[in-house]
């Protein structure tokens, strides 16, 4: 395709495109950027995303992202946050967490001068919930450059690689035709999910990713997966760091990596330390705070047993100030004693990490939860899962998660 539209970082005017026409909710774009250098760089993308007039906010370097956008968000109904990348790493953070705690829609832009120039749009996704989000900011910016969009998604190396593929193929299309985007479809086989994105990425293409999970302790970007690919490549990037959803499923905080199958028994203490130290090796949790949490969990425990019954229990850490949630979930064929009121020894172990307040997001899932694991056929079809996609499957079906 040949490049057509294209801007000059000094053209202060949004972009206009036959192809893409921008449809944006009620309110303004707020662009935040750290001095006036990139203000014309990050106007003709504002206009990209189809808003012709957005309102500024300068954060000199030493900020801490409050003062002015909480200013600017009280004076005005603000669609999109538009922000500039932060060459600190700790103000990246700052700022990741600010716009969580705002739960705006935001794109933060990393070398917005390069994009006019860019020869392809790749977005990079897992397939799960924001894939049309990031389609949509796509299309726009590939728009604004006259260019393609490539959709890349890894799937694992070993197994199925060829099943898996066609599953992920199937997905990226519908989605892509769900948003009337021609996209290049890429699927690759790999064992380590940044190697196999960096693979699809060509050295001028602009990188679309998601920021790193809502409801993630272990810091906003340090050790994610979209930290090692923005540092691997030196590519422009816009990430898109999406509202926190209105309602919580077991879809959004339960990966595979979250589940562990045909584990051997011990103690109760044994089995809620594996799973904490799985909620730390996948990023979720701080490891440097392993010890502290896992006495907190442990001395609910010595209070009352979590265990609920029917061979299920449930342990669950609350956090004051944690904004997220997350869980990991055991099986355990032969067993372990967790003191349960019915005697029976416990096979299925969910630890649930959430917030102290905020108890309406989480507990109608916690509960749901509850209910069907006490059901003796889905108890026993997940105890004796050969697989945890399989496990995280029918713990994330649509009857456990209705709407």
């Amino acid at each position: 395709m040949t490049k057509g539209n294209r801007l000059s970082t000094m053209d202060m005017h949004p972009v206009t495109s036959s192809r893409h026409t921008a449809n944006p909710r009620d309110g303004t774009c707020l662009v935040v950027t750290e001095g006036t250098s990139t203000m014309p760089s990050l106007w003709p993308i504002a206009g990209a995303f189809g808003y012709e007039s957005p309102s500024w906010v300068i954060e000199p370097g030493g900020g801490d992202w409050g003062a002015a956008l909480d200013e600017e968000l009280c004076r005005q109904p603000v669609a999109l946050v538009l922000a500039e990348w932060p060459t600190d790493p700790r103000r990246l953070d700052a700022l990741l967490d600010r716009l969580a705690r705002l739960n705006a829609s935001s794109v933060i832009v990393r070398s917005p001068e390069r994009f006019a120039s860019a020869s392809q749009v790749t977005v990079c996704t897992n397939g799960g919930l924001h894939t049309v989000r990031r389609l949509w900011m796509a299309d726009a910016l590939a728009a604004f450059a006259g260019v393609p969009v490539r959709m890349a998604q890894v799937v694992a190396a070993g197994g199925d690689p060829e099943g898996a593929t066609e599953v992920a193929k199937r997905t990226l299309t519908a989605h892509a035709h769900v948003c009337h985007v021609p996209a290049d479809i890429r699927i690759v086989a790999a064992r380590d999910v940044v190697q196999g994105l960096a693979g699809t990425v060509g050295a001028d293409d602009v990188l679309v990713m998601g920021a790193p999970s809502h409801w993630r302790m272990a810091g906003r970007f340090g050790g994610t997966i979209p930290q090692r690919l923005a540092g691997s490549l030196t590519n422009p990037v816009a990430m898109l760091v999406a509202p926190l959803p209105a309602r919580l499923d077991l879809a959004d905080v339960l990966w595979e990596s979250h589940i562990l199958i045909d584990q051997p028994s011990g103690t109760s203490e044994d089995v809620i330390a594996r799973l904490l130290d799985c909620l730390i090796a996948t990023g979720q949790l701080p490891g440097d705070q392993r010890q502290e949490l896992l006495a907190t969990i442990l001395a609910r425990e010595a209070e009352m047993t979590t265990a609920v019954g029917g061979a299920v229990a449930m342990p669950h850490l609350a956090i004051p100030g944690f904004l997220g949630v997350t869980m990991a979930v055991a099986a355990i064929p032969d067993g372990v004693d967790f003191q349960a009121p019915d005697g029976l020894p416990v096979r299925l172990v969910c630890l649930f990490v959430t917030a102290a307040e905020r108890y309406d997001y989480y507990l109608p899932v916690l509960a749901r939860l509850a209910e069907w694991l006490l059901l003796p056929a889905l108890r026993e079809e997940l105890v004796h899962c050969r697989s945890a996609a399989e496990a995280r499957r029918l713990l994330t079906a649509p009857d456990l998660n209705p709407q």
